[in-house]
């Protein structure tokens, strides 16, 4: 892949993570006690919107660095995804040790797949 398009790949795959991180962690606010939050809606809404033309853009760039299969482009935004969510809900800082272990093993794991599959 060349080094612009990999540029490319990272920052709309990143940008794209997080804002779904947003749209899932506004989703959560949605419903308070029975109650629809319009404004939590149209912020998760808002998070979603943003990432979807992010990542059609990225794929585009995927595609012309030879990585075409849908499972190893959704690992990329679902690691940065997760990591947003974690992150951004600041609740990871709390997580115990083990927590936090399996979850840097399963990145890892992620890692291992695109590199085993060739990605």
């Amino acid at each position: 892949m060349h080094p612009f398009s990999l540029f490319i790949v990272i920052v709309l795959t990143l940008t794209a993570g997080f804002a779904d991180a947003q749209g899932f962690l506004y989703s959560t606010a949605v419903w308070q006690q029975g109650v629809f939050n319009w404004s939590a809606a149209w912020r998760s809404a808002i998070g979603f919107s943003l990432s979807v033309p992010c990542y059609w853009i990225a794929v585009r760039y995927l595609h012309e660095g030879g990585i075409i299969t849908p499972e190893i482009q959704a690992l990329f935004w679902f690691v940065v995804t997760i990591t947003g969510v974690a992150i951004a809900g600041g609740n990871f800082l709390g997580w115990n040790l083990i927590d936090k272990v399996v979850a840097i093993a399963i990145l890892g794991g992620v890692v291992w797949l695109m590199v085993r599959t060739g990605a």
